[in-house]
């Protein structure tokens, strides 16, 4: 497909935003990290890889506490799942809500199946309604817009020199006084934000480790970078640890969540990082505390084909990280609006 006149700083600005600040490499080409993770690899022993529902591994010298292999999904469905549903949203998203992600996604699904759908998705069709600009009594198909003589003067800049219509000193106007005009290439700008998403694979692929201080007692949460795919993973049914002398009342994610003293937001507070109903929701402790990796300046920053940066923390997610907390969140930044207000607690664990 062409991009128009605007095709070429997409792409360049794609391409940028596919190297992710040049180091990430989401579109597989060499990276510096890539480079740096084989330097580790092969400076000690061969890793130990670890496997969801694998019996509790004890922490040498530390009696009592054991460490619980939640993720990454062995499931590949879920593995590639780093998104909430765009209806029934998992996360502390609006639900339904239109961005240009989800417009660009409408868009692509048009172009990809020009016929009509006997049997549309409700959520597609859903999504595709509110993709467009306009209601539909004020839409004009590209095609009648074609034959219109408004349209051919305003919006495609043909002058016949017939008379009617506005005339065009000197010719037809030119594409850059034509182009603030249109809007039929807009739903691509999203396509740089829908690069960055790349990742997401990635990122399900981390290790969750849920760390109990004492059989049946807290519990310390670290999922990584964990995304939807990998926390719906945590819920199989099959998941379960069974507990020496109770074998009836096994060990579960849902359990380990409600004793969680102390969760290490995952993917430094992201709008698809962190579950609601089962995850932030199950962490039911009065005494929760919220570890929060983010620089929120830094995310902030524009970068790549991105002007807005990231929405990291996500506002929504924060707000219920401090009610569940009673403000309890330590954040690795100096706070929002760059202030220099640290937060310092001390927990009994």
């Amino acid at each position: 497909a062409t991009a128009g006149a605007g095709g070429a700083d997409r792409a360049d600005a794609l391409d940028a935003v596919l190297g992710f600040f040049g180091e990430l490499g989401a579109d597989g080409r060499p990276s510096a990290l890539q480079r740096a993770l084989e330097y580790v690899l092969g400076r000690g022993k061969p890793p130990r890889y670890r496997v969801p529902g694998e019996p509790p591994v004890a922490l040498p010298g530390v009696a009592g506490a054991r460490v619980y292999v939640l993720g990454p999904p062995q499931d590949e469905a879920l593995l590639l799942r780093g998104n909430p549903s765009r209806v029934a949203s998992e996360t502390y998203e609006k639900r339904l809500a239109l961005s240009e992600e989800t417009a660009f996604y409408a868009a692509a699904l048009a172009a990809e199946a020009p016929a009509p759908d006997p049997a549309p998705d409700p959520e597609d069709d859903a999504l595709r309604a509110l993709s467009f600009p306009f209601d539909k009594v004020y839409r004009v198909a590209p095609e009648a817009a074609g034959k219109s003589e408004f349209f051919q003067h305003h919006y495609y800049g043909i002058n016949d020199g017939s008379g009617t219509g506005p005339a065009t000193p000197g010719g037809p106007p030119s594409e850059k006084e034509l182009a603030w005009r249109r809007i039929d290439e807009s739903w691509l700008g999203a396509a740089n934000n829908l690069a960055l998403q790349l990742d997401s694979d990635t990122n399900n692929t981390s290790l969750a480790l849920a760390i109990e201080l004492s059989p049946g007692g807290k519990v310390l949460l670290f999922p990584g970078d964990a995304q939807v795919g990998n926390w719906l993973s945590w819920h199989d049914p099959r998941l379960r640890w069974p507990q020496e002398g109770e074998p009836e009342n096994p060990v579960t994610a849902a359990d380990l969540l409600r004793r969680t003293v102390l969760y290490k937001v995952a993917h430094h507070g992201s709008h698809n990082a962190t579950l609601r109903e089962k995850g932030l929701e199950l962490m039911e402790r009065p005494d929760l505390v919220a570890l929060l990796p983010v620089d929120e300046a830094m995310a902030h920053r524009p970068k790549g084909g991105n002007p807005q940066g990231w929405d990291m923390p996500f506002g929504p997610l924060l707000d219920r990280l401090r009610q569940k907390t009673q403000g309890r969140v330590l954040r690795a930044d100096s706070g929002e609006g760059g202030t220099d207000l640290y937060l310092e607690v001390t927990v009994a664990l």
